[in-house]
């Protein structure tokens, strides 16, 4: 049967060997398995959010790169994950009729927001986060605590889809649109406060900064924006002049004005009051798609169809200067922070930075060889970060326009490029199922994250294939060469760097071997079976890396090492001859034993694959019960009476007692002694003294009598001593 397309896909990461000339690739199973289409910061930047067509959101430590969370739950693609204005919770939306509440320290799921009939097309938080609100293509939206989930208030009565559903900037009210009109509700009991019919859609509707009005735009026939009295719900002025729809209206920032754009090559200014219109923009020759104020309300930028963007003065109503340039339409058009400068992004795969004051072309993002997705300030608006249709994201220099970094390493499209908070860096999220976190100083690839089928698992990997994760995550990873394949245990972790993300947060220099330092491919011994029904044989054929030890294990145990001048030299290498009876003593009866053999490296730092031998014994009985071995250590009499302890031999002596007891119920059935116990105390009864050549003669003693069935129980009740690292 073939697999299923999405089920799971597998990432590969390539390095170049130079010194080989092949391309080792590092394999491993993603988190995300079909296109991750946005991620997100959270508000203190500490976290990271991702929305993905496999039916999830991810939480991430940013720090890390760990996985925190998986928001597992919805039946059809997540469409949309936002944090929460305190970033405590993850609301999502989905196309399987629900929203969804998330711890997003836990990743508990808080509450279901089951209901809507249809596609929830977005849900949002209140400014306060208290409430969420919701709208479906069921042609509702609805109220939500975000506490409880619990629905506050369904807001029904529209007769055609919602395309948006929007809080007030105080929380106070949410506007909605759709096909049908726009509807002013209270955020608190649900009321409508306002009925807004007209005969076509609104796609947009906007709160102006006051929360007095509202503006809705229609790409309908007429060409019309509508202003409405938010309390009334009154139409206070029909911005009536366009001969086509129009794309986007937006007040401006102290509210007394509005730009409208539109499909028939004109932006128009209009006074709020009034409904007035107090300036036609008109110069561009095709479709105005877009058309905003600037910060501080007295510029106007509109981008076009035409290959242009413009600036005008709102006072003057006098155009500033023709950002002329672009070879294809201009899709947007925004200012920076300051109002300085303005980044145009087109679908002639460039971006372009513009002087604000003199209109003046400063520098073209030109070297994306697809369409440019989109182009956006830092917070400090001194750079730019853009993302492409080619795979790749760059960050650029506002001031010069200077290239600073390729974000280079998807293999897909990068859907989205943003700034965290602070501005120290870009999450870039693309359809390779991957998020990158990068340095926006330098455009160093920090690390790449995912997940591994489960939350308890995170994958985290370097530029140089460096490393972390949880074990069951390292041990999925792999890498091949051509059709060889080498485990990553062959590597001796030596590619495994502990705390990893957060070493290259802090600026830690990292000394570990790099995939390209090992230089893997055709390095370790190649091992054939040459074994018969009595003996094992192995030829061992030496390649770039030499040969050190070659070693059988069984069970997963090692049970022999062997050097080469103990191996058979051949003309091609050497040869491993073993009889199977000479390890039958490490065999289990009633299982399959598999008996491994791996050859190292000359350095015995890095081995062969390893051969598997499956000892099939599940057809012999048990000849005898397995003993027990019990070595029972307590220490309570230390040098000087400050460290002795009270208990500490006692409950050694009183715990080898229980476990005499018991096991000899369990296993001395057939009339035979199977439980042996070593009490090493300073009871009367003690077998010998707790001191450490005691302990390691017992240990040597039960070695020799011991089998692969009997079983050895280790106790220790005394002082400890740290090893190692203190925070282990």
């Amino acid at each position: 049967m073939r697999p299923k397309k999405g089920l799971l896909l597998v990432l590969y990461l390539l390095v170049f060997i130079g010194s080989y000339g092949q391309e080792p690739k590092l394999m491993l199973p993603i988190g995300h398995t079909i296109s991750v289409i946005s991620a997100q910061f959270s508000p203190d930047g500490k976290k990271i959010v991702t929305a993905s067509l496999d039916r999830t959101a991810k939480i991430w430590d940013a720090q890390s790169g760990k996985l925190l969370a998986d928001l597992s739950g919805h039946a059809v693609d997540v469409v949309s994950a936002q944090f929460s204005p305190d970033g405590k919770k993850v609301v999502t939306a989905s196309w399987d009729s629900t929203a969804k509440i998330w711890d997003s320290q836990t990743g508990k799921l808080l509450a279901d927001l089951s209901g809507h009939m249809d596609i929830v097309r977005s849900a949002q938080f209140s400014p306060d986060g208290k409430k969420i609100v919701t709208a479906s293509t069921d042609n509702t939206a609805k109220i939500w605590d975000s506490q409880t989930g619990k629905l506050l208030a369904d807001l029904s009565g529209q007769t055609y889809m919602m395309f948006s559903a929007k809080f007030s900037p105080n929380g106070r009210k949410i506007v909605t649109a759709s096909g049908g009109g726009t509807k002013i509700w209270d955020a608190q009991s649900g009321k409508i406060l306002a009925d807004i019919l007209w005969y076509h859609s609104f796609e947009s509707a906007e709160f102006s900064p006051d929360e007095t009005k509202i503006i809705t735009a229609s790409k309908g026939w007429d060409g019309s924006a509508i202003i409405w009295d938010v309390q009334t719900g009154k139409l206070l002025a029909e911005l009536k002049g366009h001969a086509f729809g129009v794309n986007s209206a937006h007040f401006s920032p102290d509210g007394k004005k509005i730009v409208t754009a539109s499909n028939d090559s004109t932006a128009k200014i209009w006074d709020v009051q009034t409904g007035k219109l107090l300036a036609e923009l008109k110069g561009h020759a095709h479709v105005v798609n877009s058309a905003h104020f600037s910060p501080d309300g007295k510029k106007i930028v509109t981008a076009s169809w035409d290959y242009t963007a413009k600036i005008w003065d709102v006072q003057s109503r006098k155009l500033l200067a023709n950002l002329k340039g672009h070879t294809d339409g201009v899709e947007s058009a925004h200012f920076s922070p300051d109002g300085k400068k303005i980044v145009t992004a087109s679908t002639d795969s460039t971006a372009k930075i513009w002087d604000v004051q003199t209109g003046k072309w400063l520098v073209n993002l030109k070297d994306h060889t697809e369409k440019v997705q989109s182009a956006n300030f830092s917070p400090d608006g001194k750079k730019i970060v853009t993302a492409s249709l080619g795979n790749t994201a760059k960050i650029w220099d506002a001031q010069s326009g200077k290239w600073l970094a390729e974000l280079k390493g998807h293999t897909y499209v990068v859907f989205s490029a943003h700034f965290s908070p602070d501005g120290k860096k870009v999450i870039t999220a693309s359809g390779d199922n991957t998020c990158k976190l990068w340095d926006a100083q330098n455009g160093k690839l920090l690390y790449t994250f995912f997940t591994i089928d489960r939350i308890d698992d995170y994958l985290v990997v370097d530029a140089q294939k460096r490393y972390d994760g949880t074990p069951a995550a390292r041990k999925l990873l792999y890498f091949t060469c051509d059709d060889e394949v080498i485990e990553l245990d062959q590597l001796k972790d030596q590619l495994w760097v502990p705390n990893l993300a957060g070493r290259i947060m802090k600026g830690d220099s990292i000394n570990t071997k790099t995939l390209s330092e090992l230089n893997i491919c055709g390095l370790t011994p190649e091992v054939e079976d040459k074994s018969t029904g009595e003996q094992y044989r192995f030829d061992i054929k030496p390649r770039r890396g030499g040969l050190g030890e070659t070693v059988l294990y069984i069970n997963g145990i090692e049970a022999r090492r062997y050097k080469p001048a103990e191996l058979t030299k051949t003309a091609n290498g050497y040869q491993l001859l073993v009889a199977k009876k000479a390890f039958s003593a490490y065999f289990i009866a009633g299982k399959e034993n598999p008996v491994t053999i791996k050859a190292y490296t000359a350095d015995n730092t890095i081995s062969s694959r390893g051969i598997i031998i499956n000892e099939d014994k599940t057809a012999e009985k048990e000849t005898a019960r397995p003993n027990l071995y019990a070595v029972m250590v307590g220490v309570s009499d230390y040098k000087g009476e400050k460290l002795d302890l009270k208990y500490a031999a006692k409950d050694a002596s009183d715990i080898a007692n229980a476990v005499s007891i018991s096991a000899k119920k369990l296993l001395n059935t057939d009339g035979k002694e199977h439980v042996f116990i070593y009490d090493l105390t300073i009871s009367e009864k003690r077998y010998r003294l707790p001191e450490k050549n005691s302990i390691k003669k017992v240990l040597e003693e039960i070695g020799t009598k011991a089998t692969a069935n009997d079983i050895l129980m280790i106790f220790f009740a005394g002082h400890g001593v740290m090893a190692g690292d203190k925070k282990q």
